[in-house]
């Protein structure tokens, strides 16, 4: 059985269901996930980069980045919900120190820039995951 909704628009012939809703709001978390999906590299401080988001269940996104150079790596794994907008802030927990590590990314397009603070557990101190990754696929 459909259920509607209170608002009817008689003058445009137009009666909603929530059903309809929902599917349309499913539609725009599915289109904003598979807009962050992919592969980014790029530069980072003091090292090349990846950024790996992949789809981790419902509504969820793995989130994998690996910074690599000669004196310096490291890599840090999220999961996190799928953003609604074109920011998403990770934060986990460094077991051996305690402390907050945080990272902000932001899209833009196939762009993604990386700001964090607190990391350096995770990857030395002559790189960071801070930098700018163009998707590749």
């Amino acid at each position: 059985m459909l259920t509607m909704l209170a608002a009817s628009y008689p003058a445009y012939g137009l009666v909603r269901s929530a059903d309809d809703s929902a599917a349309r709001l499913s539609r725009t978390a599915s289109a904003v996930e598979n807009s962050w999906l992919g592969t980014y590299r790029g530069k980072f401080e003091g090292a090349d980069g990846e950024i790996e988001i992949a789809p981790a269940g419902s509504d969820r996104l793995a989130i994998r980045i690996i910074v690599g150079a000669p004196e310096c790596s490291g890599s840090i794994d999220f999961e996190a919900p799928v953003p609604t907008a074109d920011r998403l802030v990770l934060t986990s927990t460094d077991e051996m120190t305690e402390g907050l590590c945080t990272i902000t990314l932001a899209r833009r397009g196939r762009t993604i820039r990386s700001l964090e603070e607190g990391c350096a557990a995770s990857h030395g101190r002559l790189c960071t995951f801070t930098g700018k990754a163009k998707r590749r696929d």
